[in-house]
């Protein structure tokens, strides 16, 4: 294929051992994404293994299933190999903006381009003892921003409606 870029913070076996099972989760989380993020023209989950050398095909495909979920990541076909790519660069001078939530949580929004187009990313980020872990994620094509807009004032009407106690339209 191409070559592999590694993470510079890889832990040897014997590191990554002496870690708390929680910390090695996250370690592990992030250093599997560090690694797809690091290789932008994509990693098969063999060459996730060669390079992390630390965990289980079982593991990584757990990290990579969470990743898919939370759309940090995205995959294709390629033969009968799966390819792993980081979901998108950042475009529009990186723009980014953030809502705080509460004291831990935060709605981080970016416009994100990938090979299928530009997107509106927005994760929803818990902050912890061990960083920051995404614990959700949207992508919406750009072009349907306006219908967001849209969509979230009719849920805002919606919830109004139903504060003064009204039944609201079932449209």
């Amino acid at each position: 294929m191409w070559n592999i870029v590694e993470p510079s913070r890889l832990l040897t076996s014997s590191e990554y051992k002496t870690l708390s099972p929680q910390h090695r989760e996250a370690y592990l989380h992030n250093i599997v994404r560090e690694t797809i993020t690091l290789n932008k023209n994509g990693i098969s989950i063999s060459d996730i293994l060669d390079t992390i050398r630390i965990s289980s095909r079982k593991s990584i495909e757990k990290h990579l299933e969470g990743l898919l979920g939370t759309n940090e990541i995205y995959t294709k076909q390629i033969g009968k190999t799966t390819v792993y790519y980081p979901n998108g660069k950042l475009v529009h001078g990186k723009y980014q903006k953030e809502l705080r939530l509460d004291d831990d949580q935060i709605l981080k929004f970016q416009i994100v381009e990938n090979s299928f187009g530009e997107f509106l990313f927005f994760h929803q980020i818990d902050r912890t003892d061990l960083g920051e872990l995404i614990k959700g994620g949207l992508l919406i094509p750009r072009s349907k921003m306006k219908d967001l807009k849209q969509f979230i004032d009719d849920v805002d009407k919606t919830v109004k409606v139903i504060e003064n106690g009204e039944r609201p339209n079932q449209n």
